[in-house]
């Protein structure tokens, strides 16, 4: 066997980690040079600094390796360290370092901890060398930290012994000589910390200004009032309502979150995804039906809504591979049991409601075969005032009710998450933040004259046939959704004056992808409150209007 193959790789390996140093060097003159306990003391300088000699590092807690107990170390070799010997070779290492130096040593620990703002204390190593220096051979802790000099703080006492800028400044600012006006220096000479504080102070007013989101010039881009301005659709507006300044960051800056790349093991598809996969179903096995001029019965459509449901299914996965054959049979197993909900509910429903249209493309390109109220032009909705606004989407249905004979539709839109968002309070468009349904009202009803002379819109209504919700349908009729128009304009014109204030409810934030741009978010909500009850922010009627301050109008 030659030399080569004699090496244990392994050892060499461990041994290379201990013995092998990254960038280091030895002692020099002139320089500082830190070392272990165990490596230090050899030099044989004058001055030694020994750091780091608070309780909760030397000699330390002695926790036990969870993986294998010193009683199980005890069992299997007497050579295995235990936690008792580790803190003995700390201890041990101490005596030794202390008893080979020579000149003057220094001990120091830190009183405070940083990470969590809590008082730390010395080690046993103080009290030995408080007893032997001092004389006291029964000092206890009280008369130790008697003896201590007082704390320290990084932050030097005087300018005179900074060693970089950040220090000069700190000194500066918190030393013995600190200025008599440190905010008004530090701004001088930081123009960009001034603009901070000229920042927070507007915000903490009661005026409504550039720094709350008031951004004039923004109107240009952003007025929906003028010729050639963008077409809206619900999920902008109802963003608006939610949080204006939320709609700046996302529909006028153009900041977006970054893809988040991580795939989760225990999903298939994500809420979206599922949601999309669930409105193909629905829409093609509806679709079907129709073609072959059928209404849902449970009886005979489960296995045609199984076929149709599995194709989809088929699709999606060859796009977004399942991360195991458990996860993929959990989602499916879920999926179909909301698709038989969809079912069993349907069949009860279209007994009074016959399906005619189905995604419903206004200003889009339509789906699949499309439907004959489809159109690529994007539709005027008239305002209160007399302004109008061009808005555009897509409904997932439009249902004629029986017996009508073509006068009288329905609209639905199918939702797979949850019914919370449509509960809150007695206000149908709470607040601007659901304008959904009376904008798609307004679309199809431009659509339905001409091709069902004088028909009209009964009711426009969500479907939840998710587990959670189990079916539920929530619905207004077309007179009670009809104040949400005005909400529309108010909102428009906060887009057409360029004000994207903060939100005054932090629940709005709860989902924000911009959350860290808003601040202390309870901060920001009531700064924006005292704003909201400051007439002179005539910039901001629209807003408290949305919010139902200071009016007494009871409808939308």
């Amino acid at each position: 066997m030659n030399e080569a193959e004699s090496v244990d790789p392994w050892s060499w390996l461990a041994d290379l980690a201990r013995t092998a140093n990254a960038g280091g060097s030895g002692p020099r003159p002139g320089c500082l040079h830190v070392s272990s306990l165990r490596g230090g003391g050899h030099t044989g300088r004058g001055h030694t600094f020994i750091v780091g000699l608070d309780d909760t590092r030397f000699p330390g807690g002695g926790m036990q390796d969870p993986l294998l107990l010193d009683a199980e170390r005890a069992s299997l070799s007497d050579e295995l360290v235990t936690s008792d010997d580790r803190l003995d070779n700390k201890v041990d290492g101490m005596t030794r370092l202390l008893a080979r130096l020579r000149g003057e040593v220094s001990l120091s620990y830190c009183a405070r901890s940083l990470a969590d703002d809590r008082s730390l204390f010395p080690s046993s190593a103080f009290m030995t060398a408080y007893r032997a220096v001092s004389g006291n051979k029964d000092g206890d802790h009280e008369s130790l930290l008697d003896w201590l000099p007082a704390p320290v703080a990084f932050a030097p006492l005087s300018p005179d012994v900074a060693v970089d800028s950040s220090e000069w400044w700190l000194a500066q600012t918190c030393g013995e000589r600190a200025l008599k006006n440190p905010s008004r220096v530090i701004t001088t000479s930081f123009p960009h910390l001034a603009h901070g504080q000229i920042a927070v102070k507007a915000r903490q007013s009661d005026l409504f200004t550039e720094y709350d989101g008031y951004v004039p010039d923004a109107a240009a881009k952003c007025n929906p009032f003028v010729k050639g301005a963008r077409a809206l659709s619900a999920s902008r507006l109802e963003k608006l309502g939610q949080c204006p300044l939320d709609y700046f960051f996302q529909n006028v800056l153009g900041i977006s979150s970054p893809e988040d790349h991580c795939p989760d093991p225990s999903q298939w598809l994500d809420p979206m995804s599922r949601g999309s996969l669930l409105h193909d179903v629905f829409r093609e096995f509806m679709y079907r039906l129709c073609r072959d001029d059928l209404i849902p019965e449970v009886e005979r459509d489960t296995p045609l809504l199984t076929d149709v449901l599995h194709q989809e299914i088929a699709a999606y996965r060859a796009d977004a591979p399942p991360p195991s054959e458990e996860v993929f049979a959990a989602e499916v197993k879920e999926i179909d049991q909301i698709a038989r909900i969809f079912l069993i509910e349907e069949e009860r429903f279209c007994k009074e409601h016959i399906p005619r249209y189905f995604e419903v493309a206004i200003g889009l390109d339509s789906d699949r075969e499309g439907t004959p109220l489809d159109t690529q032009e994007s539709v005027h909705i008239s305002l209160p005032g007399g302004k109008r606004i061009l808005a555009h989407g897509r409904i997932d249905r439009v249902d004629e009710i029986a017996g009508s004979k073509g006068k009288l539709f329905t609209l639905w839109d199918y939702k797979t998450g949850s019914a919370w968002k449509f509960r809150q309070g007695d206000k149908v468009h709470w607040q601007g933040r659901v304008i959904q349904n009376i904008l798609y009202v307004e679309l199809v009803r431009k659509r339905l004259k001409k091709f069902h002379p004088g028909a009209q819109i009964q009711s426009f209504g969500y479907f939840f046939p998710s587990l959670r919700e189990h079916g539920e349908r929530i619905s207004w009729t077309a007179a009670e959704l009809e104040p949400g128009k005005q909400r529309i304009a108010w909102l428009c014109e906060l887009l057409a004056s360029g004000c994207f204030p903060d939100t005054d409810n932090e629940k709005d934030l709860n989902y924000s992808d911009y959350k860290l741009a808003h601040g202390d978010i309870d901060t920001a909500t009531r700064a924006i409150s005292n704003k909201l009850d400051n007439p002179a922010n005539e910039m901001l009627s629209p807003y408290a209007k949305l919010r139902d301050i200071g009016w007494e109008d009871d409808n939308g």
